[in-house]
């Protein structure tokens, strides 16, 4: 099976996007997934011009933090006044589902407007480079309906994969994960996205776009380390997965960046150590990986 090191959130902030570059620059990530609209998308322009190193390209679309990148005249039910986005994962998700036909449809419109936008914004940093494929902020993208419009963006622009963001259930150690509340929110997530996934690689095929592989890092999201990669890993193997890819987040704000964020919350993720604890453990199932002779061929 293929395992492919991967960070989302690249270019969210300046500190956390400089340090995950530096990760791909020594080779112990295969690619990242590009945030468009945060302070540090000049790094990755940069970063990619300079390094001639391989490197596989994602969008990680977002509709909730930040500013957008379409035209704000054309996005008025995803934004505020002040042009920044207005929705949660929530509130998007009750949109989708319980708005009235037509408010949904122009909802959807908006989105895909967006999307779009997005996508040639990703293009315009990644310059010569490929953009392999496409996820969500957030899991943002597996929204009913929305997947559909990002599947369908996708294709328009060339992009031949999606994020199904379904992860094969594994625990890494039952006596001290079930003691922790976070594994048990995660597991709520990942459940949510289980069920979200179930129509989603139907629409993913109906749109001529494939999967990602197996997603690893929804159970551990925010507390990776190379153990529990591993065993997400193993479980995706046993699944019969062809590919899996696994996600930390590597990079790790700095105080004076987080006016971005509104909820105490997400300032206290992208402040956190173990930001810096994913960039070691990351590290350690490099070397692991290296030892297996599993990391030959990068992307």
């Amino acid at each position: 099976m293929r395992v492919i090191r991967h960070s989302d959130d690249i270019g969210i902030t300046r500190q956390s996007t400089a340090q995950a570059l530096e990760v791909w620059r020594v080779g112990n990530l295969d690619g990242f997934s590009i945030l468009v609209n945060g302070d540090g998308a000049d790094q990755i322009s940069y970063a990619l011009t300079a390094t001639p190193l391989p490197v596989r390209l994602a969008v990680h679309f977002n509709l909730t933090e930040g500013r957008s990148s379409a035209t704000p005249a054309d996005v008025p039910l995803l934004i505020r006044d002040d042009g920044s986005f207005r929705h949660s994962f929530g509130s998007l998700l009750s949109a989708c589902l319980l708005a009235t036909a037509p408010k949904r449809r122009e909802l959807l419109r908006q989105i895909a407007l967006e999307c779009a936008a997005q996508i040639a914004a990703a293009r315009s940093l990644c310059g010569a480079r490929v953009l392999s494929a496409i996820d969500g902020h957030i899991h943002v993208h597996m929204i009913p309906g929305i997947f559909g419009v990002v599947a369908r963006c996708a294709r328009d622009a060339g992009i031949s994969e999606i994020r199904i963001s379904s992860e094969p259930f594994h625990i890494a150690d039952p006596w001290r994960d079930l003691l922790r509340p976070i594994w048990w929110v995660n597991l709520v997530k990942h459940l949510l996205l289980r069920v979200l996934s179930l129509s989603a690689r139907r629409i993913a095929r109906e749109a001529g776009v494939k999967a990602t592989g197996a997603l690893v890092g929804v159970l551990y999201s925010g507390r990776m380390s190379a153990a529990r990669a591993l065993c997400g890993i193993g479980a995706a193997a046993r699944a019969g997965a062809a590919q899996s890819e696994v996600v930390f987040h590597i990079g790790r704000t700095s105080v004076d960046e987080t006016g971005r964020w509104r909820r105490p919350a997400d300032i206290a993720f992208h402040l956190s150590e173990l930001r810096d604890m994913e960039r070691e453990e990351l590290g350690r199932l490099s070397e692991y990986l290296r030892a297996q002779c599993l990391l030959k061929d990068r992307p």
